[in-house]
């Protein structure tokens, strides 16, 4: 993928837009126009090196992965022996990861969501739900050991993310975690998102009622800072948490 011209792609798409106003429909135009600049060959770092920091060790979890993409991280879990749900809008996005990873699969109507599908791979270990992330819940797609946040929350309108952090809290057993990594940036124009900056106050506020929380990492990125410098980001870094579901 030329990033670039992926990046430009994006920007015109998301600058287009009232700030907040990116819709599911938004996503998939991206992904249909291979606008996507933050898609990885590789494996999450963060994820790579924090992994025990989500499943403490253990195999055979079941994890979420909101907003997945088509990214090689749902293999990776797979491949480490957890049971793994990826939830993304975009059917290419779909389609991409298992054409490039070869994976002969199932697809079953989602009967509780219209126009839903799920996508099961022939041993069981890895599905994908092709819907919007708020359509499902627990009764539709169970409950979950812990979830790796690469970017979602920060792809989500802050007006909808206490709707999305009380959704993924439900789908948490009572022991769940919760591996994530936000974003934080400081835009002089006037686009601010997405990705939005997710800031001290912002966790504290979202996560600390049902939460404990545990910073991971910070890390500076010169190379997406260059992509939004157009739009008059000044600063962007990476920050990640480990998250454990407090116990009532």
């Amino acid at each position: 993928m030329d990033k670039t011209a992926a990046s430009k792609r994006f920007l015109s798409k998301v600058t287009s837009r009232p700030s907040g106003g990116v819709t599911t429909d938004d996503w998939d135009w991206l992904w249909q126009n291979e606008s996507t600049p933050w898609v990885s060959e590789s494996v999450h770092p963060v994820l790579e090196e924090y992994i025990n920091d989500l499943t403490l060790g253990k195999e055979n979890l079941r994890l979420l992965v909101p907003l997945c993409g088509n990214s090689v991280d749902l293999k990776w879990l797979v491949d480490r022996g957890h049971q793994v749900v990826g939830v993304e809008v975009s059917q290419k996005a779909i389609a991409q990861f298992l054409t490039e990873h070869g994976l002969e699969h199932d697809v079953q109507p989602v009967k509780e969501i219209e126009n839903a599908r799920v996508h099961t791979t022939c041993n069981g270990r890895l599905q994908i739900y092709d819907c919007d992330f708020f359509a499902l819940s627990r009764d539709v797609i169970g409950s979950f050991n812990g979830v790796w946040d690469k970017g979602a929350l920060v792809a989500i309108p802050p007006d909808m993310r206490k709707r999305y952090v009380d959704l993924v809290s439900s789908l948490l057993t009572v022991d769940g975690r919760i591996l994530l990594e936000t974003v934080r940036h400081k835009d002089t124009g006037d686009f601010h998102g997405p990705p939005f900056t997710v800031d001290d106050e912002d966790i504290a506020e979202l996560l600390a009622p049902s939460f404990e929380w545990k910073f991971l990492r910070r890390k500076a990125s010169a190379e997406v800072l260059k992509r939004f410098q157009p739009v008059g980001f000044s600063e962007y870094e990476n920050v990640a948490f480990q998250l454990s579901k407090r116990k009532m």
